[in-house]
């Protein structure tokens, strides 16, 4: 009798003690870190299925920092990315030209010379008043409005290519005018044109 007695304690406790490590481990069951950022202008959330996009949503979602296309996305979606504490940051092109862009035409008279090792891409005249006022007042107005947190300029490096003070000036032409809409801004490749800025 003194057996079964103990038998019979000993699954109770046995219970609780499982039912005490599931609960423990349930409640301290950490959410795996943000990673700290990444570079995205090939994926959208309205660029495939229902599905996908989704899908792409909930992958920037586990970055501290994401550089996105804005094109690619909706306010409502970038609000969406945001709203788990990620910075949202939207990809600017100001120092060349994508020739799929839906204003190539428009610019293309504009450019300097094909981007080495960049079929699709030409170096621009960023000292163009016509390139520097669609980039300030069109692209930058759009792109500002849809609640990012900052522009990330790429080819800001236009001017080591063409090392001429008229560049240095339109480059500097073109920040001085993103500048108005109040969001940080991260020059890619401008190292030269920084330098220069500093001196």
């Amino acid at each position: 009798m003194k057996i079964k007695k103990t038998q019979i304690s000993f699954f109770p406790s046995l219970l609780l003690c499982v039912f005490f490590l599931l609960t423990l481990s349930f409640c301290t069951k950490a959410e795996s870190p943000k990673q700290d950022y990444g570079v995205f202008l090939g994926i959208g959330g309205n660029t495939g299925t229902e599905e996908q996009d989704e899908e792409s949503l909930q992958k920037l979602k586990n970055y501290r920092m994401v550089v996105l296309e804005p094109t690619n996305f909706s306010p409502e979606q970038i609000r969406e990315i945001k709203a788990d504490g990620t910075k949202v940051y939207g990809y600017l092109n100001i120092g060349a030209l994508e020739n799929f862009r839906p204003y190539y035409e428009d610019f293309k008279k504009d450019s300097l010379a094909p981007y080495e090792n960049w079929e699709e891409e030409y170096w621009m005249d960023v000292s163009n008043p016509q390139w520097q006022d669609f980039l300030i007042n069109s692209l930058g107005k759009q792109y500002a409005a849809m609640g990012l947190d900052g522009f990330f300029l790429d080819n800001t490096d236009i001017y080591y290519q063409y090392p001429k003070e008229e560049i240095y000036q339109g480059l500097k032409k073109i920040l001085t005018g993103l500048k108005q809409y109040s969001l940080p801004l991260i020059l890619n490749g401008g190292d030269t044109f920084v330098q220069k800025s500093i001196e």
